[in-house]
């Protein structure tokens, strides 16, 4: 974000579990650096446990099973 927006919104690093990790100062240029400690139990989950699912779930896998084969639902120019 230009400098000149910072008071409105300063820029953030938010970190996997959706926290915010640290701010930049909204009155003068800033430059954030962070270190992730992937052993830290606040992470765990994020960086553990919630992305497999995710992975599963982009791919369209999630729901596979439960997915019903019609061809009705095939034909989208029919009613």
């Amino acid at each position: 974000m230009p400098a000149q927006c910072a008071p409105a919104g300063p820029s953030a690093v938010i970190g996997p579990h959706g926290h915010v990790l640290r701010r930049a100062r909204p009155d003068a240029p800033d430059v954030i650096c962070v270190d992730l400690d992937r052993t830290d139990p606040a992470l765990d989950v994020a960086l553990h446990k919630a992305r497999p699912w995710r992975y599963v779930a982009r791919a369209g896998k999630a729901y596979a099973a439960a997915r019903v084969d019609d061809p009705r639902s095939a034909d989208r120019a029919g009613i």
